[in-house]
C-alpha cells in the first residue's frame, strides 16, 4: 500500500485533535472533560492555609491550590446550605432559583432552572452525587439531573457519615466511570456541628484537655437549642475548645481530600478532569456576637474558599477580585464545553484568570435561616448589610479590603456611600423579584423533618447578639 506524506497543515490539525482529547473537545465533538465538584459544608475560608491560616490544618488543599487557581475573595449567596448550594447548581441568586425559605415554610428548587447536573447529562456525562444532609436531597429538588444519588442522613448530627467513607465511595464510583466523561458532586459534612474530630486530628488540634479524651464535643442538637433559646452562655474557654475541635474536623476533611486528589492522579485522570473545591458557607464563633450559621451576613459566613484546577488554566494563580458562587456554573460549563449557560446571574471566571486586572463584579447575598430576612451587597471594596424594614438597625457599611474581618462599621461616617449602595441593592432586589421563579414548597415528610430537627435545624430562633 502506498503511503502519502501528510502536509504540514494536516499534521497540525491532527496534533490539535490529539490535544483536544486530553482537555476537552470542540463543540462539534464529544467532550471528554470530567468534572469533580467538592462541597465542603460549613468551612470558612480563613481556616485554610492557602487563605492565610497558620495552624497547618489544610496541607493537601494548600498543595492543590498551588497547582490550581485560587479565588481570594469568593462569596456565598446565603449563609446556609440549601440556597447557597442551589446557587452553585444553577448560577442563579436565591430569589431566582427559589430554594430556601424560612422555618417552617421551606421551599424547594424551582423546576425552571437548568442545573449543573442537567447540563452535564445533556453533554453525555455520567452524573452522580454523594450528599450527607437532607437539604441536598430529593425533598428539596436538589437531585435533579443526577443519574444516581447516594443520600445518607442519620438521626442526629453525631452520627453523620464521615469524610473517609464518603471519599471511599467517590473513589469507587470514579473507578467505575474512569472512561468518562463524568460529573461527580462530593459533599462532606464533617465541619458542621457537632465538632468531634477523630484521632489523630483531635490530638493535633484540640485544646490540651480534649486532645486524648473524646468526652467533650460541641454542637449537638441540645447545645444548639440551648444557645438559641438563651439558656446557655458561651464563655471564652468553652468557645476556644469548640473552635479547636472545629479546626480538627477541617484537618480531617483535608486529609481525606488528599486521598481523593491522589486517586485522580494515580488513575491518570488529572489532565482531563476539572476539580472545583468550595464551601457552602462558613461558621461564626462570636466575632459579631453570633454562633454557628444561618442568621447573619458577616464575612465569617459569606467568605468561602474557591479553588479550581483545569488543564487549560495556569497553575498557581491567585485572583483577588470579588467573585461569587453563581459564577461556578457558567465557568464549569465553558471549561467542560457543555451547553452554553444563558440567562444566569453568574459570569465565567476565565477572563479574570486570563487577565488578572479585569474588573470583578458585585456579589449579592439574600436571606438567612432564622430571624427577619437580610440582604447584603459586596462590591470591589465595600460591603453593605441591610436589615429588614421596620428594624431599629440601620444599614452597616464595611470597607472589606481594608477591614477584611468587618470590625468597623463606617456607615455613620459615610452616609452618602451607604445610601448609594442601598439604592443599588434595592434596585438589584427589585430586578431579581421580577425574574423570580415561582415558589415551590419543599416536600418534607415527617422522617425528613425529624432528621433536620435532630441535627439542630428547628424553629428555635437564635438569640440576638447581646441578649444572651
Amino acid at each position: 500500500m502506498r503511503r502519502h506524506a501528510l502536509s504540514p497543515r494536516v499534521r497540525l490539525a491532527a496534533a490539535l485533535c490529539a490535544a483536544c482529547l486530553a482537555v476537552g473537545c470542540p463543540a462539534d465533538a464529544p467532550t471528554r472533560t470530567n468534572v469533580v465538584l467538592v462541597l465542603l459544608d460549613t468551612v470558612r475560608a480563613d481556616k485554610l492555609g492557602c487563605y492565610g491560616n497558620e495552624r497547618g490544618l489544610t496541607p493537601n488543599l494548600d498543595a492543590f491550590a498551588a497547582g490550581a487557581t485560587l479565588f481570594e475573595n469568593a462569596s456565598s449567596h446565603a449563609p446556609w446550605t440549601l440556597p447557597a448550594t442551589a446557587s452553585i447548581y444553577t448560577g442563579l441568586l436565591p430569589t431566582r432559583h427559589g430554594a430556601g425559605g424560612f422555618i417552617p415554610k421551606l421551599t424547594a428548587l424551582s423546576e425552571q432552572p437548568r442545573t449543573l447536573a442537567e447540563l452535564a447529562r445533556a453533554a453525555g456525562c455520567a452524573t452522580h452525587a454523594i450528599v450527607n444532609v437532607a437539604f441536598l436531597g430529593a425533598s428539596f429538588g436538589m437531585t435533579r439531573g443526577f443519574d444516581t444519588v447516594d443520600e445518607r442522613y442519620f438521626e442526629n448530627n453525631e452520627q453523620v457519615r464521615r469524610a473517609d467513607e464518603s471519599v471511599d465511595l467517590a473513589r469507587a464510583w470514579i473507578d467505575a466511570h474512569a472512561s468518562g466523561p463524568f460529573f461527580l458532586v462530593l459533599h462532606l459534612f464533617d465541619a458542621h456541628a457537632v465538632y468531634d474530630p477523630p484521632q489523630p486530628f483531635r490530638r493535633r488540634f484540640a485544646r490540651p484537655e480534649d486532645a486524648e479524651s473524646d468526652r467533650f464535643a460541641f454542637g449537638s442538637r441540645a447545645d444548639m437549642v440551648a444557645l438559641r433559646s438563651g439558656q446557655m452562655d458561651l464563655d471564652p474557654h468553652t468557645l476556644a475548645r469548640a473552635e479547636a475541635l472545629y479546626d480538627g474536623e477541617i484537618a480531617f476533611v483535608d486529609a481525606q481530600l488528599g486521598r481523593l486528589l491522589a486517586h485522580l492522579s494515580a488513575a491518570g485522570l488529572e489532565q482531563r478532569t476539572l476539580v472545583a473545591v468550595t464551601s457552602d458557607h462558613g461558621e461564626e464563633f462570636l466575632e459579631h456576637g453570633g454562633f454557628e450559621h444561618g442568621h447573619s451576613h458577616y464575612t465569617e459566613l459569606l467568605h468561602v474558599p474557591l479553588i479550581v484546577r483545569h488543564p487549560s488554566w495556569p497553575s498557581g494563580t491567585r485572583v483577588a477580585q470579588a467573585v461569587s458562587h453563581a459564577d461556578l456554573l457558567p465557568t464549569i460549563s465553558e471549561l467542560a464545553q457543555w451547553s452554553r449557560a444563558d440567562g444566569v446571574d453568574g459570569v465565567s471566571l476565565t477572563p479574570l484568570v486570563r487577565e488578572p486586572r479585569s474588573p470583578g463584579h458585585a456579589a449579592l447575598a439574600i436571606g438567612n435561616f432564622w430571624g427577619p430576612p437580610l440582604a447584603s451587597l459586596r462590591t470591589a471594596n465595600e460591603k453593605l448589610i441591610v436589615f429588614p424594614a421596620g428594624s431599629s438597625r440601620p444599614p452597616e457599611l464595611y470597607l472589606w479590603r481594608e477591614d477584611p474581618l468587618e470590625l468597623w462599621n463606617v456607615g455613620p461616617a459615610r452616609p452618602d456611600d451607604a445610601l448609594d449602595l442601598q439604592r443599588r441593592l434595592q434596585s438589584a432586589l427589585q430586578r431579581l423579584e421580577a425574574l423570580a421563579s415561582p415558589a415551590r414548597p419543599a416536600s418534607v415528610d415527617e422522617a425528613t423533618r425529624k432528621v433536620l430537627e435532630t441535627i439542630g435545624y428547628t424553629d428555635s430562633a437564635p438569640v440576638a447578639p447581646g441578649q444572651r
